[in-house]
């Protein structure tokens, strides 16, 4: 494996397995987040690899790019009550499906936080939503700990909402370790899961209809972040 900073010819390559990660969210997001396009996105990672202060890093192997992550410096100096100071956000991470649990998005990482270093940066920050589990234990691991959560509450046209909807466990105890909570802030109650598992088998279009159905059901859904995306 090797770890280089991506130029302009990295391109095509970056942009299709970014599709990847963006299956990924947009199945588990699907009002934030759009389909897989690669052409669509092509500017933005061409953005990522030209802007100023900003970094994209590939993770290769044999020559075949099979992992890559964005960041960029960004400083803090308004409002006037924070303190002013420079930070690294990362911005995006992927790592193939062919290629994972080999150490990839470690290095990446690593990679990034020297790069980070380098500019005199006090700390690095990302985004991750609630439902990636698998993403909150690896950036757990590698020793991020969440410092804010950004709440929604969802308006859907047609939907009335309860006037009162019980909060479930966990809601009120939103300091507890980071690895704790994640359970309760992501599993809807289990009539919603049943009929969720039941649509799914009947098609992508059903299963974003029932949402709808069960979404009284879920209500505290929420997005689990140390900051906004860049």
């Amino acid at each position: 494996m090797n770890i280089r900073t991506a130029t302009e010819a990295d391109l095509d390559h970056i942009s299709a397995l970014a599709d990847e990660v963006a299956a990924l969210h947009s199945d588990n997001e699907p009002e934030v987040f759009a389909g897989p396009n690669a052409s669509r996105d092509r500017e933005f990672w061409l953005s990522c690899i030209t802007q100023p202060e900003a970094t994209v890093t590939v993770a290769t192997n044999d020559g075949t790019i099979v992992g890559f992550v964005t960041a960029k410096v960004t400083s803090i100096n308004a409002p006037t009550f924070l303190k002013e100071r420079a930070i690294c956000r990362i911005g995006t991470i992927v790592v193939s499906s062919r290629a994972q649990r080999q150490g990839i998005g470690t290095e990446l990482i690593r990679s990034v936080e020297a790069w980070a270093k380098s500019k005199s940066v006090v700390e690095t920050r990302l985004e991750v939503f609630a439902f990636n589990r698998r993403a909150l234990s690896f950036y757990a691991s590698l020793g991020y700990a969440v410092r804010s959560h950004i709440l929604h509450k969802g308006y859907r046209r047609g939907l009335t909402l309860p006037s009162r909807a019980p909060p479930p466990a966990g809601f009120a105890c939103l300091r507890r370790p980071l690895m704790s909570n994640v359970r309760a802030h992501n599993e809807p109650p289990s009539s919603a899961s049943r009929l969720l598992r039941c649509v799914r088998a009947r098609g992508r279009t059903q299963r974003y209809a029932a949402r709808d159905a069960v979404a009284s059901s879920r209500l505290w859904r929420r997005s689990m972040s140390s900051d906004e995306l860049f």
